[in-house]
């Protein structure tokens, strides 16, 4: 017999029904569903995150004044070992970073995310490490909106901060901040977002290569071509100079800035004799 969680039903989006709610109404359904957070049934709880995937789909403006009071509830059940309710709050998370916005929406989403969703990076980034795959799927696809549609510069410092703490757990948590930062910078860094978040990103790539993996040095170096060419080469480089990194930090990313020190392909000795000794007995 297989476990109740097993059983859930996730509604798709976009069967997801409009309660349309008056004002007054809207207040008693939150209500109801605080009353649902707070039951220790597994079912109840599971009623309360759909409710709350409606609020996000009619009633966003709404739901947004509400975020700081139902997080706490969001990150229990993010630890939960029911993995119908994990996902539950995995699926409203995606959907509050707006994986079903429309595209004329996703500014003012941003905006009014900007304070909540970066808090919420460092959990799933930690969930990203889970040793169960389909959380870690479920997991990349919340990153992936985050650091795209509701991107912000608020999430991209959060990001460049996760990198120097995630430092002491490993090049795969590492590896996984670099992956989403440069996700954010391709989606939404232009010469404005820029100035507000420009000496954590320099720092971080400054920590990035400084680690001499290479991996890490292509990664860096794909950062700066994106920045190059959304920002100019001559602003990328004078904040590679004007950040206080140490000199050969500041050296290997003018470098790389340069198109400098990346590794070139050598063509293979054995191939390169046989065309030529190809070409000795044509002649």
């Amino acid at each position: 017999m297989q476990p109740e969680e097993e059983k859930v039903i996730y509604t798709p989006y976009e069967e997801l029904a409009d309660p349309k709610f008056t004002e007054d109404k809207l207040n008693e359904g939150y209500l109801f569903i605080i009353a649902q957070l707070e039951s220790d049934k597994w079912k109840d709880n599971y009623i309360a995150l759909e409710e709350l995937r409606i609020l996000n789909k009619f009633y966003f403006g709404y739901l947004c004044t509400k975020l700081e009071e139902i997080d706490p509830y969001i990150r229990v059940h993010l630890d939960s070992l029911r993995s119908g309710l994990l996902k539950m709050s995995l699926l409203f998370l995606e959907e509050l970073a707006g994986s079903k916005t429309k595209p004329s929406e996703t500014a003012i989403r941003s905006a009014s995310l900007k304070n909540y969703l970066p808090k919420q990076i460092p959990i799933l980034l930690m969930k990203l490490l889970d040793a169960k795959k389909f959380i870690v799927k479920e997991v990349e696809v919340v990153m992936e909106c985050i650091s795209t549609i509701s991107c912000s510069p608020e999430v991209i410092i959060t990001l460049c901060e996760q990198y120097f703490t995630g430092i002491s757990r490993g090049t795969v948590f590492a590896d996984n901040v670099m992956k989403y930062l440069e996700m954010g910078i391709k989606a939404k860094v232009n010469k404005e977002i820029w100035e507000e978040c420009k000496t954590q990103i320099m720092l971080t790539l400054g920590q990035a290569v400084d680690t001499g993996r290479k991996k890490m040095m292509k990664e860096v170096s794909s950062i700066l071509t994106t920045l190059k060419k959304s920002c100019g080469e001559e602003i990328i480089l004078a904040s590679i100079k004007n950040t206080a990194i140490p000199k050969h930090e500041q050296q290997k990313l003018e470098d790389l800035l340069a198109g400098k020190g990346e590794e070139k392909k050598k063509p293979d000795s054995g191939f390169k004799t046989f065309l030529q000794g190809k070409k000795n007995h044509k002649a």
